[in-house]
């Protein structure tokens, strides 16, 4: 939180991005938090929303709920993001029945 050092958000977005590739629940979280406020990343609330969606989807940090991992992509999908688009089909792939 830059407490007692200057606040550096591309290093941040750096190293959560290496957390949350080893599945960091918090770090994934962190990073939808800087997209969602713009520190350090042009805010992208589509993107905030499609990292809820990977929590859920994944089960990091919450229940596992496929159902609230395909709403939140919806979410991000409905406001162009194409990931969330792409992670909406992966769910159905998987046979998660989605409205």
């Amino acid at each position: 939180d830059g407490k007692d050092v200057p606040q550096e958000y591309q290093a941040a977005m750096d190293w959560y991005l290496k957390a949350a590739e080893q599945g960091h629940a918090i770090a994934q979280y962190s990073i939808g938090d800087l997209y969602y406020h713009g520190h350090g990343v042009p805010r992208d609330y589509a993107q905030a929303m499609a990292c809820v969606g990977v929590l859920y989807d994944d089960g990091r940090g919450v229940p596992r709920d496929y159902i609230k991992a395909a709403e939140w992509y919806t979410k991000a999908a409905d406001q162009g993001y194409e990931l969330a688009k792409k992670d909406l089909e992966g769910l159905k792939r998987r046979g998660v029945a989605i409205k």
